[in-house]
């Protein structure tokens, strides 16, 4: 599976779930949202790129340990003094 979310579309992760495929080139333009904090997304594949526009947001852990990670868009983390971790950075 490749994540191409792109424009106004939204991602949401409501559990642990692993995204990817080899070789596979994600990309996020729209919402990327956890909601949950006991959920892993973990991104497999070669890149995950967080696009100008995009938001990563929410609560819970996002794994990019296997894969190259860029932000140009905006990290968000939920809730009142919420976390949302990047592993792998």
């Amino acid at each position: 599976m490749e994540v191409a979310n792109l424009g106004l579309g939204e991602v949401n992760v409501e559990q642990s779930v692993s995204l990817g495929r080899i070789g596979a080139n994600h990309t996020n333009a729209g919402d990327f949202t956890l909601t949950n904090a006991s959920a892993i997304a973990t991104i497999t594949g070669t890149s995950f790129t967080n696009l100008a526009g995009g938001t990563m947001a929410g609560i819970g852990e996002v794994d990019v340990n296997a894969v190259n990670f860029t932000s140009g868009g905006t990290i968000a983390p939920g809730l009142s003094a919420g976390e949302l971790s990047l592993m792998g950075m």
